[in-house]
């Protein structure tokens, strides 16, 4: 589906489900030609009922250069921020970009 739509081969890239990982399986999927990438910004919100509010607090008070931001789909909090969470972003000078433009 991904190359159907966007007419380019999917990139090799891989996360760990919930963080846990091991050597061995960073080897593998290093040797199947992935790059793993971990978050380095998370919080509790792994519920539904994490309000815009909150949701825009935490992602604020965690901003770094180079942050990796594990944000849960299912937190409605979560994507009613974002669009002002990248406002507030571009306005401090920051920039965005998927993990295989910055590798």
């Amino acid at each position: 589906a991904f190359k159907e739509i966007t007419k380019k081969e999917m990139p090799l890239i891989y996360r760990e489900p919930a963080g846990s990982w091991s050597y061995r399986s960073l080897k593998i999927v290093q040797d199947m030609g992935y790059r793993t990438y971990f978050w380095s910004a998370a919080y509790m919100d792994f519920g539904e009922n994490v309000s815009k509010a909150e949701a825009l607090r935490q992602m604020m008070s965690m901003h770094h250069n180079g942050v990796i931001y594990l944000l849960h789909p299912k937190n409605k909090g979560n994507y009613l921020a974002l669009s002002d969470f990248i406002d507030e972003m571009r306005k401090l000078g920051y920039t965005f970009a998927t993990v295989d433009e910055i590798g």
